[in-house]
C-alpha cells in the first residue's frame, strides 16, 4: 500500500526493516506494478535501485511499463522505459 500511496519514507524504512519488496498482490501486482499505477516515480526509482526487474508481470502478463502508460503516467514511463523495459512486450490484458 505504501509502494501505491507513494509513502516513499514508509517504504524506505520498510526495506530497511528487511520487508519483502518481491510480495505479490492478489493479480500477482508487485510493488512496481502499484507505483506504477499510481505514478509515483520515487518508489519505482528506488524499487529498481533495489535491484527489482523492470519487466516483473501480473496475472495479465503486464509490466509496471503498461500499468504506467496505461494511467497516463508519463514521467513513470519515461523513467521504466529508460531502465530498460521491454517496450514491445505483448500482455493478455482485454
Amino acid at each position: 500500500m505504501a509502494a501505491y500511496r507513494g509513502k516513499l519514507e514508509i517504504f524506505s524504512s520498510l526495506i530497511e526493516m528487511d520487508a519483502d519488496i518481491n510480495i505479490r498482490h492478489a493479480n500477482f501486482n508487485t510493488a512496481p506494478h502499484l507505483a506504477a499505477e499510481s505514478g509515483n516515480v520515487d518508489i519505482i526509482t528506488l524499487l529498481l535501485y533495489k535491484g527489482m526487474s523492470v519487466d516483473l508481470t501480473n496475472r495479465d502478463e503486464s509490466t509496471p511499463l503498461h500499468i504506467s502508460a496505461q494511467f497516463g503516467h508519463l514521467e513513470a514511463t519515461k523513467i521504466l522505459a529508460d531502465r530498460g523495459a521491454t517496450l514491445n512486450y505483448n500482455n493478455t490484458y482485454q
